[in-house]
């Protein structure tokens, strides 16, 4: 919405008629000196939402501004909308849609003591895309023949379109593309993502023009991405989470309204619950760009001495690992019959070793699911590892197997150890057909990143189509 309101009224008189109501200007009412640019802007959106048109109105939370008054000429067009009746777009059959990219100023406008409170039909939330959709994205663009790559680029955007349409299209990246080599390509992403953090602000995870982190919400995320990325029960935070109700409402708030982190509670036992960042591009900023997005407290410099490009790399392959972890959990997620999926499950039990000592057994599986109840019982253990070469079967089965055995003795524990069928899966990023045939000897599945897409209709790797035979001369006999 331009802060012109002239100009905004040309840009609606011109859509209308982009739109196909040519005729706006005759249905207009003669302007009067009473009629301001607000006045005048909703005259002439109410003629258009009377013809049934749809009006998109995007960046609407910078409407907030009072001295606009563009709220209130809002809140007037949907009440009258509906006549004396009340019955919402009975006189008015178009659509108004309110968008707005910063969540938390959207949803005050909305607010029970705000004018547009209860005016609205439906909230549409949107989010990230999904795994099958970036994956598609990417083959479209030819990067996901390139799984190594591909995984880079998920670990640091996630769903994000912005930055993967940057990526695409953007001056800064896009000789990018022509690089084959992957650790020189790798070296030249950081840099740019490093130059960009440095010296733009709206592009950090905490601007304030698409979200506004309390200070608590920020450190939230600060202690979590440096320390454990794959999940903590945050016990090493400041005094101010001594405060148990503050504490509670802050983790509700990230966890159900910002969607930034999540808990992930000990499977089938007591405990802290671990909680972890979910959102890919926060969680690569603060890890692999701690220094400029997440300073040390008391640092003097506006950030702190940036490492050289080794450590970054070194960080990020690190975060990747984690990364496929989840994907993996999302690609299991999407599968038939399954009903739970998770990475990093975790439990973590005491008992006595064989010379009766106390000690705390803490066992972890990569990525799990479960079909719940159904008959049989089925479960799907899986080990993720970046580097295909780092998978140890035998290793896995024995961590896998002592994971199950030390379930306790409750029923759905018995149940899951006892009866339930068992699929072992080893994930990693690319197996060649050598590991392939090595690997699967020991009863495990290896599915790797072009195995998920050839799951969800995709063809990572096209093969090409022979180019058509010329057709071969016709032969007409001479006529007799």
């Amino acid at each position: 919405i331009p802060n012109s309101g002239e100009v905004s009224i040309g840009l609606l008189m011109d859509t209308a008629i982009e739109a196909g109501l040519k005729n706006i200007s005759s249905m207009l009412p003669k302007r009067e000196y009473y009629h301001n640019d607000i006045i005048w802007f909703g005259k002439i959106l109410s003629i258009v939402l009377r013809c049934g048109a749809v009006v998109v109105l995007d960046e609407f939370h910078h409407s907030a501004n009072r001295k606009l008054g563009l709220v209130s000429e809002i809140k007037r067009i949907i009440d009258d909308s509906g006549g004396v009746v009340g019955d919402w777009g009975k006189l008015f059959p178009g659509k108004v849609v309110m968008m707005g990219s910063h969540q938390q100023n959207v949803r005050k406008l909305f607010g029970s003591t705000e004018p547009l409170y209860q005016r609205a039909d439906i909230a549409i939330r949107l989010y990230q895309w999904t795994l099958p959709t970036v994956m598609e994205m990417a083959n479209k663009q030819g990067l996901l023949a390139e799984p190594k790559k591909f995984l880079t680029l998920w670990t640091a955007y996630g769903g994000m379109p912005r930055h993967w349409h940057r990526y695409y299209t953007g001056k800064s990246h896009i000789h990018l593309h022509d690089i084959r080599d992957i650790n020189e390509w790798r070296h030249s992403l950081l840099e740019i993502e490093r130059d960009i953090l440095k010296r733009d602000m709206e592009e950090r995870f905490d601007t304030k023009a698409y979200i506004e982190l309390p200070e608590i919400h920020r450190e939230i995320l600060l202690h979590i991405g440096r320390n454990k990325p794959n999940g903590d029960n945050l016990t090493g935070l400041s005094s101010i989470f001594k405060n148990k109700e503050t504490r509670d409402r802050a983790l509700i708030q990230m966890t159900n309204s910002l969607e930034l982190i999540e808990g992930n509670s000990p499977f089938y036992t007591e405990g802290p619950i671990r909680w972890r960042i979910v959102d890919n591009n926060t969680l690569f900023q603060i890890l692999v760009f701690r220094e400029i997005v997440a300073p040390k407290p008391g640092t003097k410099e506006e950030m702190e001495p940036i490492p050289d490009i080794e450590v970054l790399i070194s960080r990020m392959e690190t975060l990747e690992g984690g990364a496929l972890e989840r994907m993996a959990a999302t690609w299991l997620d999407a599968q038939e019959n399954v009903l739970w999926s998770n990475s990093n499950v975790w439990r973590s039990i005491k008992k006595k070793n064989e010379k009766g000592e106390q000690i705390t057994l803490n066992m972890e599986i990569d990525v799990m699911a479960s079909n719940k109840k159904h008959v049989p019982p089925m479960v799907w253990l899986g080990s993720s590892k970046r580097n295909p070469e780092r998978h140890n079967a035998q290793k896995v089965i024995a961590e896998q197997d002592l994971f199950l055995n030390e379930l306790g003795d409750g029923e759905d524990a018995k149940r899951l150890r006892e009866k339930s069928v068992r699929r072992r899966i080893l994930f990693s990023t690319q197996f060649t057909p050598e590991q392939r045939i090595e690997l699967s000897g020991d009863g495990f599945k290896v599915i790797d990143i072009h195995d998920m897409a050839r799951s969800f209709d995709i063809d990572p790797v096209p093969v090409p189509k022979p180019k058509p035979a010329a057709p071969e001369p016709s032969y007409s006999p001479e006529p007799f």
